[in-house]
């Protein structure tokens, strides 16, 4: 891959235990920009980083764009903070397959206007340009032990598209709903299929122990292949409010 923001920086690999090293301890503060159009530099990007790479205890904060965004690779972050972020706060693109425990997510506006489609997570395939959005390996994160606060400006609290999936226990989602949000949305019908591949569930995508509070919980649309209330629900120890 070429990085959205430089196309001097390229990313690739084959050693998915590969180190990067170790980043402990670290607040990212006032980070990242606009540089063209919707090519952006975040507060902490991860190309191809491998799951040898230790990344614990970290916090962004007030980022212009998103807070943690991992363009493939299998690193797995622990204890981090997302905290008034502009844009997404954990971002996941290009197979992205590595886990993430104990994360916080809170948004606000005091340190300015977030963008019109902020998430506390969007997750993506491929690009929409790419067109490949059952390209393998599969974008399919795991997230244990999360809160999601939407702040009350926060658009959607979990955008899972373009043929992403997503393995999701213990996770808190609340105060979302801006801009005609909620709490979940799954973004198009290569997503929906991805999820319930010849109208079976596949496990694919999987949510358990989850809690919603939102302005709307669920981005129900009547044209979608299945609604998503009765897929949420159907889990094991879900819950709205």
């Amino acid at each position: 891959c070429t990085f959205e923001a430089d196309s001097s920086v390229v990313w690739a690999g084959n050693n998915p235990t590969d180190s990067s090293g170790v980043l402990k301890y670290v607040q990212i503060r006032s980070a990242g920009g606009v540089v063209s159009g919707d090519n952006d530099l975040n507060a902490l990007t991860l190309g191809s980083v491998g799951s040898g790479t230790l990344i614990d205890f970290v916090q962004t904060y007030r980022s212009t764009d998103d807070g943690f965004e991992m363009f493939g690779g299998t690193v797995n972050l622990k204890h981090i903070v997302a905290l008034g972020n502009n844009d997404d706060n954990i971002d996941t693109d290009f197979g992205y397959t590595g886990k993430i425990q104990y994360a916080y997510v809170k948004m606000s506006s005091r340190f300015g206007p977030l963008t019109s489609d902020s998430h506390g997570i969007e997750s993506d395939n491929t690009s929409s340009a790419a067109g490949r959005p059952n390209a393998v390996p599969r974008t399919r994160p795991t997230l244990i032990n999360a809160t999601f606060d939407g702040g009350g400006v926060g658009t959607d609290g979990i955008r899972i598209r373009r043929g992403s999936a997503y393995v999701m226990q213990n996770v808190v989602v609340t105060g979302f709903g801006a801009n005609n949000g909620s709490c979940l949305n799954f973004n198009d019908a290569d997503t929906y299929n991805a999820t319930f591949a010849a109208g079976a569930f596949n496990g694919t995508t999987t949510m358990s122990g989850m809690y919603f509070g939102c302005v709307k919980n669920f981005d129900d649309q009547a044209a979608d292949p299945f609604l998503l209330s009765p897929y949420f629900n159907g889990q094991a120890e879900n819950a709205t409010a």
